[in-house]
This record gives structure tokens, sequence and C-alpha cells, in this order.
């Protein structure tokens, strides 16, 4: 597959020789300059923020697109609404905005959409994301790879990661995988229409089953043994690296200054850790879309059956243990229940009677709607609310929902190595609701710091546009919420609805 030459002969997405920018360009940003630009690229719309040299966000804003489901197991969504999205928010947070105090932008992006681009450097399909399961025949390709092959991915093999779905893409859609000559996340993607350029970062890369993490480099080996082109990976940059400054043309389409200088950018998981400053004394919790429990500051192992994620993030490396259906699952369930989020938050509680005691009937929910990673491959649509009878109401409904999300999260947790603190810092939307704070102290049976960073993803992604400008001295202001402590008596409770939980689930995975 051959790639358009620029005039210079250079392939296109590459500098000429000799072109490449420094890391650092701090001659870009004038003293007058106080202000980073982040833009959070997220599975159900992009975030914009203004962080300004304090580490404060000044402005905030998010334009939403759909994701679309032709059919079950399907997840996807057309690269340009991102663009258009992007280009929205910016607007919005930037409305009255002296643009001359902008010193850099940073960008993150969700992890595993799987986009495949062609000479032009346009989509040659609607980009896949990660809830998506059409790749679950081709992961077998990984697990035929000799073991020493396989465990230095150092991740479970999962049809919704990258690498399985271009080989989907490839045997399901030849066509469109002929026309594809370079492979990009999200972020490049958008990025690219700021600075020409199709790198990815270490964080992106460390996520697609393609990535031998133990030794930091594209698993060539793994590439071919799959049967996958290796002339179709990007080359890899560190993050905060520059990518380029903004040329008169995109300053003119996005409404910013020319000469601005953006970071390559990371993945979002990597901009939340970054942006709540994580400490790898304690685990984090991510509730959003999906669910997230993180253990920074881990070690790669190579190991052929890992029992969670392990990533490369900005300056270090994280396991990771991920459930799909979080805010996914209990969006769905407010739609169909027709019930608005204030309900959901009021049916949580379960509240103790006279003499302590915690009533725990009433039905489970499994929220297997997009199917599931943790700790057992789930397909799509294996959800289920089980034990209904007569008596249940809609409260009832929503409140196993959203105990059945938290089950889902207590599972994966266990997957982690141990953190030295037991105490979990909170954050995403999952962190706003106390009734859900205090579900989640309960049915794990640990304390809870809610990290009070209003968007923290995109609060990341503006930390890697100081360091583009040469600014890595700025962190984003963390402040944290009252740590909730688990009630005895609760976690008594939560324990026997987890067992049953589980009982529910094993079920449903052997029926699978």
């Amino acid at each position: 597959m051959g790639h358009t030459d620029r005039k210079d002969g250079t392939p296109r997405g590459r500098l000429a020789r000799g072109e490449r920018p420094p890391r650092r360009m701090t001659q870009l940003c004038s003293r007058e300059a106080r202000l980073a630009l982040g833009i959070d690229v997220g599975t159900s719309g992009v975030k914009v923020v203004l962080l300004d040299e304090a580490g404060r966000i000044v402005r905030a804003a998010q334009s939403a697109y759909s994701v679309d489901s032709p059919r079950p197991g399907c997840a996807q969504t057309k690269p340009d609404s991102w663009i258009a999205a992007s280009r929205q928010a910016l607007h919005e947070a930037c409305a009255g905005v002296d643009l001359s105090r902008l010193a850099g932008v940073g960008i993150d992006g969700q992890m595993h959409a799987m986009l495949l681009l062609d000479d032009d450097g346009k989509p040659v399909r609607p980009a896949m994301l990660w809830p998506d399961s059409r790749a679950a025949a081709q992961t077998a390709r990984w697990r035929a790879l000799p073991s020493a092959v396989l465990g230095r991915l150092a991740n479970p093999v999962v049809p919704g990661m990258t690498g399985p779905m271009l080989r989907w893409l490839k045997d399901s859609e030849p066509e469109a995988y002929a026309r594809g000559t370079r492979l990009a996340a999200a972020k490049d993607y958008v990025r690219n229409e700021l600075v020409p350029g199709l790198w990815t970062d270490v964080t992106d890369a460390s996520a697609t089953l393609l990535w031998d993490v133990v030794a930091g480099d594209w698993a060539h080996d793994v590439v071919t043994g799959v049967g996958l082109e290796p002339a179709l990976l990007p080359e890899v940059r560190e993050p905060e690296e520059l990518a380029g400054v903004i040329a008169a043309d995109a300053a003119a389409a996005w409404g910013l200054p020319a000469g601005l200088p953006v970071s390559i950018g990371c993945s979002d998981v990597a901009a939340t850790l970054l942006g709540a400053f994580a400490s790898p004394e304690r685990s984090t919790l991510v509730v959003g879309t999906g669910a997230q429990v993180l253990r920074p500051g881990v070690q790669p192992v190579a190991d052929p059956a890992p029992r969670s994620h392990t990533y490369r993030g900005v300056g270090m490396t994280y396991a990771m243990a991920a459930i799909q259906n979080a805010g996914l699952a209990l969006h769905w369930v407010c739609r169909v229940l027709e019930a608005t989020w204030d309900d959901l938050y009021a049916a949580v509680p379960r509240t103790p009677g006279p003499d302590g005691s915690v009533d725990v009937t009433g039905p489970a929910f499994l929220p297997y709607l997009s199917g599931e990673r943790a700790p057992v491959p789930v397909r799509a649509s294996h959800g289920e609310w089980t034990g209904l009878g007569l008596e249940t109401d809609r409260t009832a409904l929503l409140r196993a929902a959203a105990e059945g999300v938290v089950f889902a999260i207590r599972e994966s947790l266990a997957l982690l190595p141990a953190a030295p603190d037991p105490q979990i810092d909170l954050t995403g939307g999952g962190a706003r609701a106390p009734q859900l704070r205090q579900l989640v102290a309960d049915a794990l049976g640990r304390p809870v710091r809610p990290v009070d960073v209003p968007e923290v993803t995109a609060a990341g992604a503006a930390l890697l546009g100081w360091r583009a400008a040469g600014r890595a001295d700025v962190r984003s202001m963390v402040r944290y919420g009252e740590v909730v402590e688990p009630r005895p008596n609760m976690t008594v409770a939560y324990d026997a609805l987890f067992e049953r939980f589980l009982a529910a689930a094993r079920a449903r995975r052997n029926r699978a």
C-alpha cells in the first residue's frame, strides 16, 4: 500500500529529514500568554477547557455526538463528528477570551478507537470504538501466538481493543482495509487537523494489543503473526512532545492564533491520571461512560494470561481493570424506565431499619449491555435484571442498576495489585452524586475520596499544552472532597448482595 508523497517527496504525515520540531518551544509562549487549551475527545462528546498558570480551569464547554450501533455489538462514530464537536466546544470556551493569552494546546482522546486512514488522511470507514464486540472471533489469532510473544503485550486479549478490530476490518470489509495506509487514534485524527502529522503516542500505542509493553515498541512479530501489515503502524512519540505549531490555514478554520504549539497528546485515562495528580500509593476509580480502576506506578511484566491491563501513562506505567458498562448502562436504564438521573440517585440508598439491619431483597442487575471485558469476557446483549416479582417497582429496578455497576467495579478491583493505601480516589461523573459516592464506599468497603477537579481529563490535556509550550511546572489545582467512610452495617449488607450478584453473573456467563 503506497503513500501519497508531498512535494518534497516526504510521505504524508511525516516530517522531512531535519524538519522534526524540538520537544519544547518556550520561545513561542509570550510573557502575556497565560492560558493553555485542553481538548478531550471522549466517547460521546468533546470537552474543552482553558487552564491558567495556577492550574485553575477558567473556562469550559462541551459538545456531544452520538455513538452509532447499526446492529447488536456495534459501536462506532464518524470521525468528522469529533472535528465538528471540537470546534464548537472550542468556540464556546474561547468566546470573549483574548486569544493572544493562549500558550499551547493539549489533546487527549478515548482509548481503543480504531481508525484507519487512506492516502489523503481520510477515514476509510467510521471509527470502531471500545464497546464494539464484533472482533470476538479475531481474538483467537492473538491467543494462538506463542506464550512468550503474547506475554510481552502485558494485556488481556479482548475484542474492543484496536488490534482485533483492525483484523476484523481486514476480514469483514477488505475493500476498506485495502484503502488504508495509516492507523490512528481518536486524538490523533483531531490533532492532525490542527497540525498535520499522523503520529500517535505511547499511551494509545500500548492499548492496541500490537505494542510490546515490556520493551516499549511495536511488537512486529505480533503484527505479522496475526496477519496485519506493519506499514500501517504510525510513528510513536511521547505525549508532551511538540507535534508542531498551528499554521495560518488551520488557525483560520479553528479560530485560533497561528503559531500556537500543539502537543502530541495522550489517551483519556492517561490524561485523567495526569489531571488528578494520581498517587502510586492508592488506586483511582474513574466512573464515566465506562469505569476504570487504576493502579498508577506499576512495572510492566511479561504475562501471557494477565488479570488486568498494563498501559503507559504520562511518564509512568499503570495497571487498569476496566468495565465497559457504567454510565453507559445507567443511561440506558434511565432511558427505558423514563427516569431522570435524579430519580436514579434518589433510588440508590438502602435505609437501615431501627435495629440497624438492612433489607437485601429485590432484583439484581447484570450490566453487560455492550459485553464486558473482565474478569471473564462477555458478549454484547447479555445484560439482565434477575429476581423480578410482582412487587418489583421502578425504584427497585433503578437501585439494582446502580448496585450492579458498582458490583462489577468491585469484581474488577480485585484483579489489580493491592495499593499500600486502601483509600480510593474517585473521579468522573460518578464522583458528583453523594448517593453514588456512599454506595461505592459501602459496597467496596473502603474509604472513598472524591477528586474535586472539574473536567479532570480535559485539565490533564491542558497540562500537555503547557508542556508543549515549555511550562512543565504548571499542575492542575487538585482539591479533594470529604472522605466518605464505609458504614459497617451497610458493608455487610452489600457483601451479601455482591455474592448474589456474583452467582447471577456466573450463571449468565455459563449460558453465554
